[in-house]
């Protein structure tokens, strides 16, 4: 795969006209498009036009942040990645992609970025807790 984007700036600027394509039903005309913009081979300008499709409502810079960040192994993997719906309130399904748009209407993306290392964080300790709670014998073996 050949990354010889400059900056996330570049990336950024195609993101709304890849989305327009997008909207229109055009998927191929939008992996086209990536590619005589940014040096990318065919496999590559699909999966940024599939990540940009997965992430309607992530602002182009954000997007283009992650996507450049992203680790190349796993690019494929990222684009196919669906949102599970997760209940945000008892009893009110929204789905991954609805809370981050809520979330990032108002927060900048450094604010999600710490959201996210804070949940894994608390995560662990609350995992950490689970186990101490549930108790163990001299021999390590839990109770």
């Amino acid at each position: 795969m050949t990354t010889n984007v400059t900056n996330a700036r570049e990336l950024a600027a195609l993101v709304k006209p890849v989305r327009a394509l997008l909207s229109k039903k055009r998927k191929l005309n939008a992996i086209k498009l990536v590619r005589e913009r940014i040096p990318y081979e065919l496999n590559e300008a699909k999966d940024f036009v599939d990540y940009v499709k997965a992430r309607p409502y992530a602002k182009a810079k954000n997007l283009a942040e992650l996507w450049m960040n992203l680790p190349r192994e796993s690019v494929s993997e990222a684009a196919e990645l669906e949102f599970e719906p997760i209940a945000m309130q008892e009893g009110e399904g929204v789905s991954a992609g609805d809370w981050y748009k809520r979330y990032m209407e108002t927060h900048s993306y450094a604010d999600w970025v710490q959201l996210v290392k804070e949940s894994i964080v608390l995560r662990q300790a609350e995992d950490e807790l689970g186990s101490e709670s549930r108790g163990s014998n001299d021999n390590g073996e839990e109770l």
